[in-house]
Formats: C-alpha cells, sequence, structure tokens
C-alpha cells in the first residue's frame, strides 16, 4: 500500500506494456485537473501511466477506501490519511508524500463604507424573541450558517488551532437549521462581521456554498468547525446531501434565468412574499457537485421563449410521480416540459428554461419556469444521469435533478 507518487509511475512504466484494460484511479476532485491536464498534468508526464490510467477523482475519501480496500495501491488526496486507515495495519509500508497544501480561504469584497472585517468571535447578537446570543470563537459563525450548530462546547472554544488533531465533533442532534440564532445571523449581514457594516448593502446572506460530500475538502472543513461527519445516515449540512435543496431558510430566486440571474428555483415563490417552504426559492446553503462524467452535453440552449405559450412536450417521470412541475397531475407517466422551437415531435428538450416560459392556459406568474431547470434531459427527454463514487467508496448512477 505504497502511497506516493513515485509508486504510481513506476507502476505505469512496469506494466503498461502487459495490459491495455483503462484502470480507474480515485482521489481527490481538487487535484483533478492537476492529475488530468493533457500538457502539465502528472499523468502527461508519464505517457506509459496516462495510456492505461483513468483518473475519475470521487473525491480524498473515496481514494482513501478504495487503498483501505486493497483496490488501489495509492491515491492523490487533499487531506492526510485518517487514523483508521493509519491504524489498518501497523506493519504496513505505507507512506505519504506532500506536494501542496489544500486551502480553505474566506473572502469578501472590499469595498468603501462596509466596514466588514473578519467574521465576529465575539460579543452579543440581539434576538428578536428578547434574548441574545454570545458568540465565543471564530468557528462559530460558520458552524451555525453551514451546520445550525450553535453549541459552544468547552472542547471548541479552547481547542488549541495549532494542534494536529481537531476539536470533538458536535453530536447531529444539536442540528437545527430554522432556528432563532440562525434566522437572525444569516438574515442581518453585518451580524456575522466583527467589524459589523454601516451601510445599504450589508442586508442578508443570500447564499453559503459547499463542496460535495466526497470531497477531500468538505472532510477538512468539517474537521475544523467540529461538525458532525458525513455518512449513508448523517447528514451535516443544512441542505442536507450533496443532491438536496431542504434548507429550512429560503430566498427568493434572482434574475429571470435567461439573461441574468440564477438558473434554477423551486416551484412557488409567492408574489412579493419571502419564501418559506422547502419548495420556495432556493435554500441559503446550496452544494456545488463536480460530476466525474460529462451530463451536460447539449444542454447549453435555451428553450423556445421566454413568454408564457412556448413549444412544450410529453417526458416520462419515474413511477410514482404523481405532480408535474406546472402542478398538474402525471398523465400515463408523463409531464409537459419544454424545449426548443421548430423541435421534432419528442426531441429538444436538452435546454434552459426562462421565469415566465409556462405552458399554454397558465398565466405567467403561475410559479417559476426555471423549476424544470432542477432535473436535466437530453435531447430525447431522458433524465440524465452521471457516475458518482459514494463516500463507502461504491459507484453509482444518479440522476442530474436538484442540478
Amino acid at each position: 500500500m505504497k502511497r506516493t507518487l513515485t509508486a504510481a509511475m513506476l507502476l505505469g512504466a512496469g506494466i503498461s506494456g502487459a495490459s491495455a484494460q483503462q484502470l480507474q484511479m480515485a482521489g481527490s476532485d481538487t487535484l483533478f485537473e492537476m492529475m488530468n491536464d493533457p500538457i502539465d498534468g502528472v499523468l502527461a508526464q508519464c505517457p506509459a501511466a496516462d495510456a492505461f490510467i483513468d483518473y475519475v477523482g470521487g473525491g480524498s475519501s473515496t481514494g482513501e477506501n478504495n487503498m483501505r480496500a486493497d483496490a488501489a495501491e495509492l491515491a492523490p488526496m487533499s487531506r492526510f490519511l485518517n487514523a483508521a486507515a493509519c491504524a489498518d495495519n501497523p506493519d504496513n509500508d505505507s507512506g505519504c508524500y506532500l506536494h501542496s497544501l489544500d486551502g480553505l480561504a474566506v473572502a469578501a469584497v472590499e469595498s468603501a463604507g462596509e466596514n466588514c472585517n473578519a467574521l465576529r468571535w465575539d460579543g452579543a447578537m440581539a434576538l428578536p424573541s428578547g434574548g441574545s446570543y454570545t458568540f465565543e470563537n471564530w468557528r462559530t459563525v460558520l458552524r451555525i450558517v453551514y451546520g445550525g450548530i450553535s453549541s459552544q462546547a468547552a472542547s471548541i472554544t479552547g481547542h488549541n488551532p495549532c494542534l494536529p488533531a481537531g476539536p470533538s465533533r458536535s453530536p447531529i442532534a444539536e442540528k437545527d437549521c430554522g432556528s432563532e440564532v440562525r434566522r437572525t445571523l444569516i438574515n442581518t449581514w453585518s451580524n456575522m462581521f466583527q467589524g459589523g457594516c454601516v451601510n445599504g448593502a450589508c442586508t442578508e446572506l443570500k447564499h453559503a456554498f459547499r463542496r460535495d460530500d466526497a470531497s477531500g475538502t468538505t472532510d477538512t472543513f468539517l474537521e475544523l468547525l467540529a461538525l458532525p461527519n458525513v455518512s449513508a445516515t448523517v447528514a451535516p449540512f443544512c441542505n442536507g446531501n450533496e443532491i438536496e435543496d431542504n434548507d429550512p431558510v429560503r430566498r427568493a430566486c434572482t434574475g429571470n434565468g435567461f439573461a441574468n440571474g440564477e438558473q434554477v428555483c423551486k416551484r412557488n415563490i409567492p408574489a412579493g412574499g419571502v419564501p418559506t417552504a422547502t419548495t420556495e426559492g432556493l435554500g441559503v446553503v446550496l452544494p456545488v457537485l463536480t460530476p466525474q462524467v460529462n451530463a451536460f452535453a447539449g444542454a447549453s440552449q435555451l428553450c423556445a421563449n421566454v413568454a408564457v405559450g412556448g413549444s412544450f412536450g410529453d417526458v416520462g417521470v419515474p413511477f410514482g410521480t404523481t405532480s408535474c412541475p406546472d402542478g398538474t397531475g402525471v398523465r400515463g407517466g408523463n409531464c409537459r416540459w419544454p424545449k426548443r422551437q421548430g423541435s421534432a415531435a419528442g426531441t429538444g428538450f436538452n435546454c434552459i428554461n426562462g421565469r415566465n416560459n409556462l405552458p399554454l392556459g397558465l398565466p405567467s406568474g403561475t410559479f417559476d419556469g426555471r423549476v424544470y431547470n432542477l432535473t436535466l434531459r437530453n435531447a430525447a427527454g431522458q433524465t440524465l444521469t452521471y457516475q458518482r463514487r459514494n463516500t463507502n467508496g461504491t459507484i453509482a448512477n444518479r440522476p442530474m435533478t436538484a442540478a
């Protein structure tokens, strides 16, 4: 189980002539381009290895799990081996080469008059109920925003960040993404920063983006914040797992989806109101997922029109689906779906729909037409899928939904 880049190149040179089989190597998504760049990538520096190794990424945890299961001899990782991996076989001749450090950064736009500096680490925040919440650690704001956990355990507030091990993790039972503390914090931008904000641009936090579940960056992020680990039964982020949008704090979708603003939106947006249910708007915490197979081919064109009455056709929906995006019931296993103008019958569904492009008979404002973009389809209307390695190392074909 030698986990070294040198071993990888020697292995490639030694057996490339014996087999033409393409081998899949898993590891950090952060290092995907560094491994695969056709000119400067690691594999490109050794053509004998590049000819039969396909670096698919999938996350540091996936690569580590493959090594633990003896399915791989090495894995590029954006974090160090965890304790369980190092304890698998203490007599095993394993090791690592540290070639770079994976970095996490919190950045803000610097503009005159806003006076927002660092995330706050102390002070009290008044709550609408009449109480207050006191900040005691630099981790607190991010713990509340991303994980809905507002506890100030001694293991967190007193932890020395220079120690190699992170603070003790908070239990998932403390997760409350709809709490008064979280809503108060993210609904007023100045609450999150030590220096506050002093102008009218400091309103609410719109979105907080995070990496996918299997990413080594996600592992590091959760460890630094003492949030629970991702598992098959535990989803520590407020949105849920990597393809869910279940944050109870919702934001209205901006723009019209074809010339400006966001290209996806949940169905029901109350006129002039603030979205409240998970079927409305978009959540504050949203995942950024990088599939390992290009599932977006052809999905770059606009649908027929950006007004009511564009071109629509029938597409099949999964068994058990009872309601279509337009609010009508499923008919014969099909729903009406937008497509490109002039497309032949049963084709042209690989397009991006605008906010107001709705089927005939439904007036503008009935719902947000960008709800169709949450499910990516090919030209024939079939739901696109992508291969994704689960956190336990298995590979699954997942539909491109909640995009």
